[in-house]
C-alpha cells in the first residue's frame, strides 16, 4: 500500500478548498493524500508533497526540492496536477448543463449553457463565466454570515464579478436590508425556501447574479 502524499496548509482556512480539489485529483490517480495544517513545513533531505501557500520556512522547503502552489491560482494548480498526476479521464466541474444522470462528485449542474473546467473552485469558474459577459454578483447571506462573499473577494480579480453583499443574519435584518416580508418569517420561517426566495428577488435588484442562503448553522 503507498504512503500518504502529503499537503501541506498554513493555519488559515482560505486554502482548504483548493486542498481538497488537489487531494481529490491525486486521489484519483491512485495516491492516498493526507492534509496537514502546519506553521512550519518539515524538512528532510528530500522534502516530499505539496505546500499550499506561504510558510515561515517556504525558501528551505523549495531548496530542498519542495514544490509550493498559489492557493488562489488554480490554473497553475491544474497545471501541476496534469504534469504529475495525470488522470485518463480528468473530473469536471460543469456550470450551466443539466445532467441525464445524476452529478459524479465534484460536479456542479445548472441550466444552461455549459462551462466544463477540471475540478476548479466553483467562485473561480463563475469568475471565469461572467467576466466577458460583464456580469457582477451579489450576496444575500445568512448563515454563512459572508462566508461566500469573502470566498470570491479572495480571487484576483475579483472586483470584476463581486458587486456587493448583504450578511443578513437576524429576522430584522433580512426585513430591513433586503425586505423579506414579516409575514413571510412569520409563516415560513428564516430557514425556508419561501424567504431565500424574497432574499434573492432583492438581491437579483442589484446585479446581473445573485446568490442567497438560509440555514442553520452548527
Amino acid at each position: 500500500m503507498s504512503s500518504e502524499f502529503p499537503i501541506y496548509l498554513p493555519l488559515r482556512p482560505a486554502a482548504l478548498p483548493l486542498a481538497q480539489r488537489l487531494a481529490a485529483w491525486i486521489e484519483l490517480a491512485g495516491r492516498p493524500v493526507a492534509l496537514q495544517l502546519c506553521a512550519t513545513l518539515p524538512l528532510t533531505k528530500t522534502s516530499a508533497g505539496v505546500a499550499l501557500g506561504d510558510f515561515d520556512n517556504i525558501d528551505a522547503w523549495r531548496q530542498a526540492g519542495g514544490v509550493r502552489l498559489d492557493p488562489l491560482d488554480w490554473p497553475a494548480m491544474a497545471a501541476y496536477l496534469r504534469q504529475h498526476w495525470p488522470l485518463s479521464t480528468p473530473p469536471r466541474t460543469r456550470f450551466g448543463v443539466t445532467p441525464a444522470t445524476a452529478p459524479l462528485p465534484g460536479e456542479i449542474w445548472s441550466d444552461g449553457e455549459g462551462l466544463a473546467l477540471e475540478l476548479a473552485p466553483p467562485e473561480w469558474a463563475l469568475l471565469q463565466r461572467a467576466q466577458p459577459l460583464g456580469w457582477q454578483l451579489a450576496t444575500a447571506e445568512s448563515c454563512t454570515a459572508g462566508g461566500i462573499a469573502a470566498r470570491i473577494a479572495a480571487l484576483p480579480g475579483s472586483s470584476a464579478l463581486l458587486r456587493q453583499g448583504y450578511v443578513v443574519y437576524s429576522n430584522a435584518a433580512k426585513e430591513e436590508m433586503l425586505g423579506v416580508q414579516g409575514a413571510t418569517l412569520a409563516r415560513h420561517g428564516a430557514v425556508s425556501e419561501a424567504v431565500v426566495e424574497e432574499m434573492l428577488e432583492a438581491a437579483l435588484g442589484q446585479a446581473e447574479l445573485a446568490v442567497a442562503v438560509s440555514g442553520i448553522a452548527g
